[in-house]
C-alpha cells in the first residue's frame, strides 16, 4: 500500500493539484487526499502545503519525494526482475542506446550476453542521448549507452558512468574516388567535396562534437540514414564524416580514411545507471561485456582503404 500512496504523493507533487493527480490517475478527489492522508499519518509529517493556486511539497515532502524516486525506481527494477523469472528465465535487462551504438556495438554485447547467460532476456530501446538520459532517470530502463563530447559538460550530470570507448570521427569514400588508394587524410583536402549530411545542420552539429569548429562542407547533400548514407557514397555521389562505430555496417563498396587532423576529432560513448537503484548483477554483466566489445579489435580500429 505504500508503493501506492507513493506513487500518488509523486503525481499530486508532478501536477501542483489533487484534482489534475487524481484525472491523470483515475481516482475520486476524495481517494487521492485520503491516499496522501495517509502517507502523512504513517510518517507522522504534513507532506503537502494547501493554497489558493495549488499544492507544494513542504520540506517534509521534498525530502520524501527524494526517498520515494529511489524507492519506486528500484521497485520498477525489482518486478523487471520477477517478470523475467515468472517467464522462465533468470532475469531482464532493459537497455537504451543511440543509434550509432546500436550498429555497432549493442549487437556484438547482447551477442555475449547471450552466450554467457543463455538464460536471460533483453530489451532494446533506441533513442537520442537525451531522451536516454531522462529515462534513465524516470527508472525506464536498467542501462543507457549515451555520447559525450571531448569538451561537454558531462550529459550524464549525477549518473553512474562506465567508459565504453572513444568513437573517432573517419570519412567514407567509394572505392572509385581519387583518395581510395590512401590511409589517412586532412580534413583541408576535402573542402572542395560534396559531403552527404543527415540534415541541414546535422554535419555542423556533428563537427562541434569533434571539436573540427572551423570547418565547414562547401557543398551538402542531405541522406536522413546511414544505409543511404553508404550507398551513396559507395554510388560515388559524395562522402562522408562518420563515427567509426558505424563503419561495421558499411558495404563492400565504401572505404574509411583516418582523420590525421591535429585535435583528434572524437566523442566519448559511456555506460550509465541511476544512481538512486542498485544495479542488477545481469546489468553488471552487460555493461561489462559492452565494454569487452568496444575493445574488440573488430571496434579498436576503422577498416581503411588498401
Amino acid at each position: 500500500m505504500r508503493m501506492l500512496w507513493m506513487r500518488i504523493f509523486q503525481e499530486v507533487v508532478r501536477r501542483g493539484s489533487i484534482s489534475e493527480a487524481s484525472r491523470t490517475l483515475g481516482y475520486t478527489q476524495s481517494a487521492v487526499s485520503r491516499h496522501v492522508a495517509a502517507l502523512e499519518a504513517e510518517y507522522g509529517v504534513r507532506l503537502l502545503e494547501r493554497g489558493p493556486s495549488g499544492v507544494e511539497p513542504t520540506p517534509y515532502g521534498v525530502r520524501l519525494l527524494q526517498h520515494a524516486d529511489a524507492v519506486l525506481a528500484h521497485d520498477a527494477v525489482l518486478r523487471r526482475e520477477l517478470d523475467g523469472l515468472q517467464r522462465g528465465v533468470l532475469g531482464h535487462v532493459t537497455v537504451g542506446a543511440f543509434p550509432t551504438a546500436v550498429a555497432g556495438l549493442i549487437p556484438a554485447a547482447f551477442t555475449a550476453l547471450r552466450e554467457s547467460r543463455p538464460d536471460t532476456t533483453v530489451s532494446l530501446i533506441e533513442a537520442t542521448t537525451p531522451a536516454l538520459l531522462e529515462r534513465i532517470q524516470a527508472g525506464d530502463l536498467d542501462v543507457a549507452v549515451v555520447t559525450e563530447g571531448p569538451d561537454d559538460a558531462p550529459a550524464s550530470g549525477r549518473l553512474r558512468t562506465t567508459h565504453l570507448l572513444d568513437d573517432r570521427l573517419v570519412v567514407a569514400v567509394g572505392r572509385g574516388h581519387r583518395l581510395a588508394r590512401r590511409r589517412t587524410v586532412h580534413l583541408r583536402e576535402l573542402m572542395a567535396e560534396t559531403f552527404l549530411t543527415g540534415s541541414e545542420t546535422d554535419e555542423n552539429q556533428l563537427l562541434r562534437a569533434h571539436r573540427l569548429t572551423d570547418f565547414r562542407p562547401r557543398s551538402q547533400v542531405v541522406v536522413a540514414d546511414w544505409i543511404g548514407k553508404f550507398a551513396c557514397v559507395a554510388a560515388g555521389i559524395g562522402i562522408a564524416l562518420v563515427p567509426q562505430l558505424v563503419t561495421r555496417a558499411r558495404p563492400a563498396g565504401v572505404l574509411i580514411l583516418r582523420l590525421r587532423d591535429d585535435q583528434a576529432p572524437y566523442r566519448r560513448v559511456i555506460a550509465v545507471t541511476n544512481p538512486r537503484q542498485q544495479p542488477s548483477v545481469l546489468t553488471n554483466t552487460f555493461i561489462s561485456l559492452a565494454k569487452r566489445a568496444a575493445r574488440s579489435s573488430k571496434l579498436s580500429g576503422a577498416p581503411t582503404a588498401r
